[in-house]
């Protein structure tokens, strides 16, 4: 909810901003438009900030919570996870560890640190490092084996789902997949009978009839007919149904969208200017 607040105060503050550069531009003169423009700014952002120092006090206190750093999983397998792989899974999808170097790749570090320094101390700067790189060994970087966790969950026919709102990972057999991600297509999608490839091509004279051939020639490079869809499990809810999210990335179709995205943005400022604006006094 506060994201969404925040968002429609932004557009409020940009669509102000908008009116008053219009304003400017249609009672004034064109060299005294950004002196306006800048003075009614600073106007504004002053009395926005009296407004604020005046509503903060009363504002009530955020109460400060520890951060938790343990994060459960879900197992709606019948199958008896092992510890070490629970350990492993409960960091989280986002987790990541620290990539280890090889020797060659360390010595190019060294180079890198050097050209951050003045020219006439690199050769010094290299060869220190070169000197640390010699007395202490490369260190140990971590012991979570991820390939081990992968091979247990493939050879015991279970797969992962990441939840929908807490973003920790849900474990669940490949049936049960296959049958809550049936559910979700059926209930999302409705099947048809087109060709992907012909759709392509009838969107491609479509746009050749319209003489868009920069757009044209975009299309014709993607290689992705179909967008592509992919699950996280609703943990919140009974059941622990699907959710169905679409991607049209490497698509043909994000390459008309984004183009039907611009031009309709700018017919949306161009409509502005058709209009006149006025401010209340």
């Amino acid at each position: 909810m506060c994201r969404l607040l925040c968002s429609e105060w932004w557009h409020q503050v940009r669509f102000l901003k908008d009116c008053l550069r219009l304003t400017c531009q249609q009672d004034l003169s064109p060299p005294h438009v950004n002196y306006k423009y800048n003075l009614w700014l600073k106007l504004c952002n002053q009395v926005t900030e009296w407004l604020w120092n005046q509503v903060r006090p009363t504002l009530p206190a955020r109460t400060r919570t520890k951060a938790t750093s343990e994060t459960k999983v879900l197992n709606l397998s019948e199958c008896d996870v092992p510890v070490k792989h629970l350990d492993v899974l409960s960091k989280g999808p986002k987790f990541c560890v620290e990539p280890a170097l090889r020797p060659a790749e360390l010595v190019s570090v060294s180079r890198s640190v050097a050209r951050r320094v003045p020219e006439d101390s690199r050769t010094t700067c290299v060869a220190e490092c070169t000197d640390v790189l010699l007395k202490h060994r490369p260190r140990r970087v971590h012991d979570i084996v991820m390939s081990s966790v992968v091979d247990f969950l493939h050879s015991s026919g279970l797969t992962c789902v990441v939840s929908d709102k807490e973003g920790f990972f849900v474990v669940l057999t490949r049936g049960l997949f296959s049958e809550k991600g049936s559910v979700a297509i059926a209930k999302n999608f409705r099947e048809v009978s087109h060709n992907p490839s012909k759709v392509k091509k009838q969107a491609v004279e479509l746009l050749k009839s319209l003489s868009l051939d920069k757009l044209v020639n975009k299309v014709k490079k993607e290689m992705g007919d179909t967008l592509d869809v992919f699950f996280t499990a609703k943990t919140h809810k009974p059941d622990v149904p699907f959710r169905t999210i679409v991607s049209e990335r490497n698509t043909w179709l994000q390459v008309v969208s984004r183009y039907l995205q611009r031009t309709l943005n700018l017919w949306v400022w161009l409509t502005l200017f058709k209009w006149p604006v006025r401010i209340c006094s």
